[in-house]
């Protein structure tokens, strides 16, 4: 016969995260190593992260709002943005995907050099026309 559960271990119980176990110890501290995997495997299927070729040329959109355009280069979890430029103003009427063609007339970039930022700073990427952007950045 099972012992009724009382409301604070039935809570425990049915809200135990992912990274906890109300059964063991052991099970936390494995779960924990295994935030940063290489490679995942679902009823036998393995799963890799797929990492895109360097675009030359990409708008950028970081945490915090802060949107960028420049030469996109990645080395693992780092990205570098080098001859930046901060998008301050779109100075779009179609959304940011309208500067993929190069700035309008209304747009107003601030030069910031090379940006340094981690993968999971970046909210989106989206690929800009190498030639649109040539002569501005």
């Amino acid at each position: 016969m099972t012992p009724e559960l009382t409301g604070a271990e039935r809570y425990q119980t049915t809200q135990a995260s992912p990274f906890t176990s109300h059964k063991s110890k052991k099970n936390c501290s494995q779960a924990k190593e295994n935030i940063h995997m290489k490679t995942i495997t679902v009823d036998g299927v393995e799963y890799t992260p797929v990492t895109p070729a360097d675009s030359p040329v990409r708008i950028v959109i970081l945490q915090r709002g802060w949107v960028v355009v420049g030469y996109w280069s990645q080395d693992g979890e780092d990205v570098t943005i080098t001859q930046a430029q901060v998008i301050r103003t779109w100075g779009t009427t179609s959304g940011l995907g309208e500067l993929v063609s190069g700035p309008t007339s209304s747009t107003k970039l601030d030069p910031t050099g090379t940006v340094h930022a981690h993968i999971l700073g970046v909210v989106a990427s989206i690929d800009a026309n190498v030639e649109d952007w040539e002569g501005i950045l």
